[in-house]
């Protein structure tokens, strides 16, 4: 009798585990305290990052390429090593770079209304007083951009993210549709708010008054450090045709968030889980 209820025990605890599913749709890919000790620099400086995408683009060929760094001022005493990262990204259509909106949520009002264009050519450049947004040259060069607000539910937990939000009279799309739409090949025209779900091609997926959608964290991801890009050490298929987030985490890093999954999140894991619900939703 006492071990019939310890099984059964077992088996309802069992049955409250939510089990990660592995994703074939996205990697992440860290500058660690690792990478810092093997560079023997810090701060990180910016041609790190064109060495990076040289690298990459030279033999893994992912689908979408996320860099989630701030990348809104020039280096002051190096402007050469500004130009090796712009050259890294010049014409590369996948690219998405971060911005951050001087903006609050808006409410559900996008209805039917395309978000701006990817790949939109900029030749006036959005001042700084709107948000933190990339630097022109790599906007210029192909790039999109993709939002990284983010705003706590409620109960005070990142569980959402919003789809769409206004700055300086425009439509801006978050980073996590900008990656899956890329990916999933859908147009910009299929992708819009309409009432209490948002439309993504094929898809409907339900949002709140706010336009946010509910992120589902039960996914796990495939990391690697920079070096082991840039060193050749991970097999081509492991990256091919697939979406890489690119981050910095190491120490002192305080881009963290409460959400359901952990105290303490990770904004590019946080994006990672968003684009992972997107591109599962049936």
């Amino acid at each position: 009798m006492k071990h019939t209820i310890i099984i059964i025990l077992i088996i309802v605890a069992l049955a409250h585990i939510t089990f990660a599913e592995q994703s074939k749709d996205i990697v992440i890919v860290s500058i660690t305290d690792n990478t810092l000790d093997i560079l023997d620099t810090h701060p990180i400086l910016r041609n790190t990052h064109g060495i990076f995408l040289n690298k990459l683009y030279g033999k893994y060929k992912p689908s979408v390429v996320f860099i989630d760094l701030i990348i809104d001022k020039y280096c002051r005493d190096a402007p050469h090593l500004d130009k090796i990262f712009f050259e890294a990204v010049k014409g590369k259509r996948n690219i998405i770079i971060p911005a951050v909106l001087q903006n609050k949520r808006n409410y559900n009002y996008f209805n039917g209304i395309p978000f701006i264009k990817p790949n939109t050519r900029i030749t006036k450049y959005i001042i700084s007083k709107y948000g933190m947004f990339p630097l022109k040259e790599l906007l210029l060069n192909g790039s999109s951009i993709g939002f990284i607000n983010i705003y706590p539910d409620t109960n005070g937990l990142f569980d959402r993210i919003p789809t769409f939000l206004t700055c300086n009279n425009k439509i801006y799309c978050s980073a996590a549709l900008m990656c899956s739409a890329i990916y999933l090949k859908v147009p910009h025209q299929r992708i819009f708010n309409k009432g209490y779900k948002l439309i993504f091609g094929s898809k409907e997926i339900s949002v709140d008054d706010y336009g946010q959608m509910p992120i589902d964290f039960t996914h796990q991801f495939e990391e690697y450090e920079y070096h082991d890009i840039v060193n050749y050490q991970v097999p081509a298929e492991k990256i091919y045709n697939k979406i890489l987030l690119y981050r910095k985490y190491y120490t002192g890093m305080g881009d963290y968030f409460p959400t359901s999954k952990s105290k303490r999140t990770n904004g590019t894991i946080i994006l990672a889980h968003a684009i992972q619900t997107i591109i599962n939703h049936k």
